[in-house]
Parts: C-alpha cells; sequence; structure tokens
C-alpha cells in the first residue's frame, strides 16, 4: 500500500494508476486511440452521458491482494451515474493492453447499443475488440486470433456454444472455468462478423451488423435466417472456420486524436484509501471497510468517505442510515448526500414500521429531488423517485422514471426488474415479461435473479 496513487483526465476518462508517469501517460494515449478506433466501429458517440473512472493497478498481484480472488486481472463495474473500469496492466501477455482493452470496449459497446447485448455476445465482442493494435499514423488492424486456441475451444467437451447463448438459462461465467466461456464467446462472434471486408464493405457497417445480431432473441433463428445453417450443422462449421488458416484481419485507419492529458494529480493518503476502498467494495468488502475507515480518520466526518462507508454496510441498514446522515449533515450541498440518505431511508423500509417507512419514502422523495436540482443529470436521483413511487403504488409515475432510467442504462438487470414490476402492477403483462426476462438474463447476483425469476413466474394472463 506504499506505492504512490495519482490522477491524469482526458477529454474521455479519468485515470487513476500507481503506474509511473510515462506509462500512465503512454496508457491514457492508447485508450483515447482504443475510443476513437471503436467508437468509429460502433458509431459510438464521442462522448457518452455517463462519467468513466478507470483504475489501473500496475501490479497484477496488488490487484489480485485487493480484490481478494484470484481469477480476474480485469473487470467493468456499471453504475447509473459513474461506470468503472478495474485491471491490471499485465505486461506477461502477447499484447500489454488488452485486458485495458477488453474492459474498455465493454464501456463502448454498452454506450453504443440501445438495448442489451447477450452476456456471451457482449463477452465475445469485447474480446474480439480487444485484439485491435492501432499505429502511430492511425493504421489499425483487427480480428487477429489465436486459432489453435479458438478451435480447441469448440472442440471441447467442457462448455458448448449451445449452453452459452441459451438464454433462458444464466451461465455462470467462473463455473466452467473462464477460459472456457470468453473462447467460446470469442470464438462466436469471430465468426459472426467473419465477412466484414474492408475492401468490400463499409467499415461501418460492423455497428449495424452487432445491433442486429446481438438483438437477435433466438440465436438458432439467427443462424438458419442469416447464414443458412442448421444447428446440427455449426458444430463442424466452426470446426472448418477455425481448421483454416485463411482468415484476413480487417485493416482500415483513423485519425489519430489529439490526446490532452491533463496534468498529473498525486492523491493524498486519504483520498488514496477512499479510492481504493470503492473500487474493492463488492469483490472484497471487508477489506474495503478497513480502507475507508482509514480514510475517515484520516480525514474525519468527509462526506464522500460517509457517503462509500453508508453504501458498504448492506447488511446493518440501521448503521447505513446513520452513516447516510452524517454524510448530509456534513455537507446538504452535494448531489452524492442526497442520494445516499435517500437510498438509506428507502432500504431501511425493510425493517421500520408501516409508518415510519411511508415518512420515510417521502423523505427520500424530497432528497431525490433535491439531488436533481443540484446536478441534473444524476440519473441515480430520477431512479430513486422510480422506486419510491413503486413503493407509494403509483406504477405509471414510476414508469416515466424508470423509462428515463432505461435510456441511460438499457443493461441495468434492476431497472429492467422494476420495469417489469411496474408493468405488472399495470396489467401490461407482456411488457412485464419482457422486461423481468432482459434481468433474469443480465442479473449475476443469485438473490436478485431469483427475484426476478419468481416475479416472471407469477404473472398471469389477465
Amino acid at each position: 500500500m506504499s506505492n504512490q496513487w495519482c490522477q491524469y483526465k482526458t477529454d474521455n476518462f479519468t485515470l487513476f494508476t500507481d503506474l509511473g508517469k510515462a506509462q500512465a501517460v503512454e496508457l491514457s494515449h492508447d485508450l483515447n486511440k482504443f475510443h476513437a478506433a471503436v467508437g468509429m466501429l460502433l458509431d459510438a458517440p464521442n462522448h457518452a452521458a455517463s462519467h468513466i473512472k478507470i483504475v489501473a493497478f500496475a501490479d497484477p498481484f496488488q490487484f489480485l491482494r485487493e480484490m481478494g480472488q484470484r481469477d480476474f486481472i480485469g473487470f467493468m463495474q456499471p453504475s447509473l451515474y459513474e461506470h468503472t473500469l478495474i485491471f491490471a496492466r499485465e505486461t506477461r501477455m502477447q499484447r500489454n493492453n488488452e485486458v485495458a482493452f477488453h474492459e474498455y470496449a465493454h464501456y463502448l459497446i454498452r454506450s453504443a447499443m440501445r438495448s442489451p447485448l447477450p452476456r456471451w455476445f457482449e463477452e465475445g465482442l469485447a474480446q474480439y475488440l480487444s485484439t485491435i493494435q492501432i499505429g502511430r499514423d492511425g493504421d489499425v488492424t483487427l480480428g487477429r486470433m489465436p486459432r489453435r486456441q479458438l478451435l480447441a475451444a469448440v472442440k471441447s467437451d467442457d462448455l458448448s456454444w449451445r449452453e452459452l447463448v441459451n438464454t433462458k438459462a444464466a451461465i455462470d461465467w467462473s463455473e466452467h472455468g473462464l477460459s472456457a466461456s470468453y473462447r467460446i464467446s470469442w470464438a462466436l462472434v469471430h465468426y459472426l462478423v467473419s465477412d466484414l471486408d474492408d475492401e468490400t464493405e463499409d467499415i461501418r457497417s460492423l455497428a449495424d451488423k452487432v445491433a442486429r445480431i446481438g438483438t437477435e432473441r433466438d440465436f438458432l433463428q439467427l443462424l438458419h435466417s442469416a447464414e443458412a445453417i442448421e444447428s446440427e450443422e455449426f458444430d463442424q462449421v466452426l470446426r472448418n472456420y477455425y481448421s483454416s488458416r485463411r482468415h484476413k484481419p480487417v485493416e482500415f485507419v483513423i485519425d489519430v486524436p489529439e490526446s490532452n492529458v491533463g496534468p498529473r494529480r498525486c492523491l493524498p493518503l486519504a483520498e488514496k484509501y477512499l479510492l481504493l476502498g470503492t473500487t474493492i467494495a463488492k469483490s472484497n468488502p471487508d477489506r474495503a471497510k478497513m480502507l475507508l475507515e482509514r480514510a475517515n480518520a484520516k480525514n474525519t466526518d468527509d462526506p464522500y468517505v460517509l457517503v462509500a462507508l453508508a453504501k458498504i454496510n448492506v447488511t446493518d441498514r440501521e448503521q447505513a442510515l446513520e452513516l447516510a446522515r452524517r454524510s448530509y449533515e456534513s455537507d446538504p450541498s452535494i448531489a452524492e448526500t442526497n442520494i445516499a440518505l435517500g437510498n438509506a431511508l428507502v432500504r431501511s423500509c425493510e425493517d421500520a414500521l408501516e409508518q415510519t417507512c411511508r415518512d420515510n419514502v417521502k423523505r427520500a422523495s424530497k432528497l431525490f429531488e433535491a439531488a436533481l436540482n443540484i446536478d441534473p443529470i444524476r440519473v441515480d436521483a430520477v431512479y430513486g423517485l422510480g422506486i419510491v413511487y413503486l413503493m407509494q403504488g403509483r406504477p405509471g409515475d414510476a414508469l416515466n422514471y424508470l423509462r428515463v432510467v432505461e435510456r441511460r442504462a438499457p443493461w441495468s438487470s434492476l431497472v429492467n426488474y422494476h420495469l417489469g414490476d411496474a408493468y405488472a402492477q399495470l396489467g401490461q403483462v407482456n411488457n412485464a415479461r419482457s422486461y423481468l426476462r432482459k434481468a433474469v438474463q443480465w442479473e449475476t447476483d443469485e438473490d436478485l435473479r431469483s427475484r426476478a425469476l419468481d416475479s416472471l413466474n407469477s404473472i398471469r394472463d389477465p
């Protein structure tokens, strides 16, 4: 923990890292070029609406220790307000930036797509895009692959592509080993976009192709209609494809963007603890709580530290509510403290008496409205108002707010779950089923997935 963490701001993201200055600036330039290339491929906006924070560890072993696990060296934490990309700079890999590009690709994919992609397709597409190579003059090469590894994946009996694309069953990406899931996803996506050729087709058409493939509800029907392939034939088609050595990568040219990296700002100790504590909160909550308590000891009653502590106390609702109250009392003029107290008041309803709950929800509504007055782009406050109206038995009003959130985060399982709930309360069973299916497909927490599945199964036709 003695290493120094510093901040670098660019037009597209804010990078926090313990890499040396030269490496950090180089990584920032590489990510900005990647943003330009993939943004063009996916027709993504130059500047997505959500904030993005990148946390890059110089040492993969420190990353694994802080996360309290040993399976990943990179992942994305999506959020209604601020996405966080977290990874270790893995210098032993064939391409130093492969993990960084893979995680950044998730952000760009979700910024570009107007509806959520199936999990297998998004993972495969992120891996496909992570192979991109960009020269100094903007020459781009995309689609190089470890052919033998992908051939072995499609031949393996560990996990079949049928299991992976079956949207009725949520795949646990650690159950079969990460390599199997990711490699089969990569193999499927590489095959499906393989006819993209810069000599015969406009490179921008990849966005249309991704949207068509990714939003197809029935993968087997897609194979039959788009590729004229029957399910029984596809195993051999994949094996033949990866047995062939004739795979020409896609090549095109981008205008290299000016990569304006702001001056380095190194974090004081309390801010470093806050950064690392919030970064690892979901993966290693005990370690995160210790770091946040250190931050609070260094900077007593800092509102942002108290907000982070309130969020991490998910089981002790009484303590979470007290911490959120202290954060609000410390500074009621910022959106974060209003939203944190509003969320804590809503969560407290699970333990509160009926009248107390009504009072808490009413106050939460005013706090969410105050947050929006302070910062009108806080979509997490909009989400909070949607939940409040659901709790008050006003599903029509809830829909008005939750639809706004959906436009910003169509991939959010919780947003889809509550949209399903609202439609179910209104008796619109087809819409309710559609959103609840998305929630089941996207939720990674088993308890929440079970709740969504129970709600889906409980819907009856009128």
